[in-house]
């Protein structure tokens, strides 16, 4: 897969249910693209839509996104367009599937109830999709989930941004090195590297097409 050149990256897409979550994981992933692949050109989402606003192409562009949260594809036409308006061919499409958090207390102190200690834990499933902008066509595609775990003696919830990091970067590795399927522990270097706490407790990418 190529790691040089330019590449455009489009705003998150979410179900109803999430609308809103998704918010900032385009900022995400051109982070953790600026990782990986440091050669690449990465035109971020505010620069996309600012020329894709100049250009009068806002209607087209919202219309595509919201056929895509239903039939999974990014019309071609319109493909072709903003690719154009862009000027680059290919573009990141990342989707917010799946978010949850989840408090736990680990253990009280009797009679009195006393909270001792919780555990925090977190899934998100996320995918993404590489496409050509002047064919049409579906380059690359992942789908992946990370589990985050962490011990804590507060209440504060597990960080959106973490897990995004995680799960992210092990597509990404996956997409920089040609693989399709790959499982990643607390020991990757890689996504130790994106993310220092919490650690992920698992993670495995499935569902992914063969790059071209």
């Amino acid at each position: 897969m190529f790691t040089q050149g330019s590449v455009a990256i489009f705003g998150a897409l979410a179900p109803p249910r999430l609308l809103g979550s998704e918010t900032g994981l385009d900022t995400i992933l051109a982070q953790v693209l600026k990782t990986v692949a440091p050669s690449l050109k990465v035109i971020t989402q505010q620069e996309v839509a600012s020329l894709i606003n100049r250009n009068d192409l806002a209607n087209e562009y919202a219309r595509m996104r919201n056929e895509a949260l239903q039939s999974h594809l990014l019309d071609g036409g319109t493909l072709k367009k903003l690719g154009t308006a862009i000027g680059t061919r290919y573009v990141f499409q990342p989707k917010l599937i799946e978010f949850m958090q989840i408090m736990k207390d680990r253990w009280e102190m009797p009679p009195i109830a006393l909270k001792v200690s919780r555990i925090r834990s977190s899934i998100m499933r996320l995918s993404l999709q590489l496409w050509d902008m002047q064919t049409g066509e579906l380059l690359w595609a992942s789908t992946a989930e990370a589990s985050l775990e962490s011990e804590a003696v507060g209440q504060d919830p597990i960080y959106f941004e973490d897990d995004a990091r995680v799960t992210m970067g092990s597509m990404l590795a996956d997409f920089t090195s040609g693989q399709t399927t790959s499982s990643y522990g607390p020991l990757n270097g890689l996504i130790d590297q994106l993310i220092q706490f919490p650690q992920p407790e698992k993670h495995k990418n499935t569902d992914n097409t063969e790059p071209r």
